[in-house]
């Protein structure tokens, strides 16, 4: 019977290095961690060096070991919602995730993925990230009930609240909804119509919808009614697949109608539908979106549309994390994130406009 040793387990230490060289351990622990403070070029040719021998050497970072020194794991952790019957919900996120870990990870640190698959707080569900206390601070991500944020402040010491409903003084962050409402408005103004359609039913807070839905759709309507063009209505039913399909639009896909979806979802129902009745975006009716995703530069980049960065926000968000554990008993203040209007092709102002008439 053939016996198979275990490979050996990685024995260079802090110390080995440190013999190695003639420095001190805690100066290798600070070069290797990060933390050593180069203000000279010796200080810079000494750091190279020790990582040069520590390569070498074959040493591998225990994080175990430097997390029961630091008190500290390194990771940052991304709540998403995930619900059943809504895999796809948070697509949108992976734009902000690879903001939030370019920044993270310039500081070493880790970002891991927190699934909340149960809003409404099973606990036999909940992720053991919480009880083990695996994270120094997590960013929360979309729209959660009261009772989940009151559970998270609970829980949670260090926590930034990115595109939520909540929007307190400090270590949130926020899309302007209400800039991206008054940019749709004064463009479809501007270009002469004064019939526009929101697709879909009026948004109230107390629905528990998203802030964005409640304040573009409060903004639009505002600024429309300041020029004498009252906002109407589609009714946009979801399908038991959650699609958004819209069955009466025979009298509304015309030259002189505009059509406003509040995201990328809804703009491509719109688009279809007018599509099977013989329609052409841009053309026979006027459509906008309030929102973009970053296909959407690819694989429709004509779409008019408003406009933002997700990365930027993810960025400012892992920014933000890391003021606050850096300095605790500071607390960053929270920041609204602009957007831009793309004029794109889908929305030229009624026939009689485009012709001159």
């Amino acid at each position: 019977m053939t016996t198979v040793k275990a490979p050996k387990q990685n024995t260079v230490t802090l110390q080995a290095i440190a013999d190695e060289i003639g420095v001190s351990a805690m100066t290798v622990s600070r070069v290797l961690n990060g933390d050593y403070k180069v203000h000279t070029k010796l200080a810079l040719r000494r750091a190279d060096e020790i990582r040069k021998v520590a390569k070498d050497m074959g040493y591998v970072p225990n994080a175990a070991a430097r997390m029961m020194r630091s008190r500290q794991t390194r990771q940052i952790g991304l709540l998403l919602r995930n619900e059943e019957g809504h895999r796809y919900h948070n697509l949108a996120a992976f734009i902000l995730m690879l903001g939030i870990n370019a920044r993270l990870e310039k500081e070493g640190y880790l970002l891991n993925i927190v699934r909340l698959g149960d809003v409404r707080q099973d606990q036999n569900r909940r992720s053991r990230v919480f009880d083990e206390r695996l994270l120094d601070g997590l960013i929360v991500f979309g729209n959660f009930s009261q009772e989940v944020h009151d559970w998270i402040d609970q829980v949670m010491p260090h926590c930034v609240w990115a595109d939520t409903n909540r929007f307190d003084e400090h270590l949130c962050l926020q899309r302007n909804e209400e800039q991206v409402g008054e940019l749709v408005a004064k463009h479809l103004l501007n270009l002469g119509y004064r019939r526009v359609f929101w697709t879909g039913r009026p948004s109230y807070h107390e629905f528990g919808d998203h802030y964005s839905l409640t304040k573009r759709h409060r903004s639009l309507k505002q600024t429309l009614a300041s020029q004498g063009v009252a906002l109407q209505y589609i009714d946009a039913p979801k399908r038991a697949d959650n699609r958004l399909y819209f069955p009466d639009m025979v009298d509304i896909l015309k030259p002189d109608c505009a059509l406003v979806a509040y995201n990328t979802l809804g703009a491509h129902a719109i688009t279809s539908t007018a599509n099977a009745m013989g329609k052409v975006v841009g053309h026979d009716f006027g459509l906008v979106c309030c929102d973009d995703t970053s296909e959407i530069f690819e694989a429709w980049p004509g779409l008019s549309r408003v406009s933002y960065d997700r990365f930027e926000m993810g960025y400012k968000a892992a920014q933000m994390m890391l003021d606050h554990l850096k300095h605790p008993s500071h607390q960053p203040e929270s920041c609204l994130i602009d957007s831009q209007w793309l004029a794109g092709n889908t929305a030229w102002g009624p026939l009689e406009k485009r012709m001159g008439l």
